[in-house]
């Protein structure tokens, strides 16, 4: 595992043409993807993985995680979820889409002082849309009841 990770350090940063997602697969069959639009960037420290680009920042155990592949796909393209997968997709300006996740699941958005500034609710599909239009720049928290929080930056 550690000369994949020394191996794809020699990949972490590309363009959004090459790159549309990160898949991180997990010692338990999880896996989670991230559809990125701007420059992803994966560091490691400290027995973490980060990763990061223009709109998220988020860091993963190291010892949680299996191997993480970069997949290349027309960012065009809609792309199935595999099994046990869940996807974030930020647009990066108004839009988060999370695919995976259970249905009835409620999905808050707080800002940096930890004020509720959106909601949603998981369907029946297992989807969630939310809408920051209208939020200034910063950095806001996307939590998923009984699942993960993801942190995302408007720039």
């Amino acid at each position: 595992m550690a000369l994949a990770m020394l191996l794809a350090g020699s990949c972490i940063t590309a363009s959004a043409e090459d790159l549309s997602y990160v898949t991180l697969v997990f010692h338990d069959g999880h896996k989670q993807s991230y559809v990125l639009s701007q420059d992803p960037k994966i560091s490691f420290g400290d027995g973490t993985l980060s990763i990061t680009s223009a709109v998220v920042d988020d860091t993963w155990q190291l010892a949680d995680v299996q191997h993480f592949v970069f997949d290349k796909h027309d960012a065009t393209a809609v792309v199935a979820l595999q099994k046990d997968e869940c996807r974030l997709t930020f647009d990066g300006r108004d839009m988060v889409t999370l695919e995976g996740y259970k249905a009835g699941a409620d999905i808050v958005v707080t800002d940096a002082a930890g004020r509720s500034v959106a909601k949603a609710v998981v369907d029946a599909a297992g989807e969630a849309r939310l809408s920051l239009a209208g939020l200034g720049k910063g950095v806001y928290v996307v939590a998923v009841k009984g699942a993960r929080a993801y942190k995302l930056m408007r720039r």
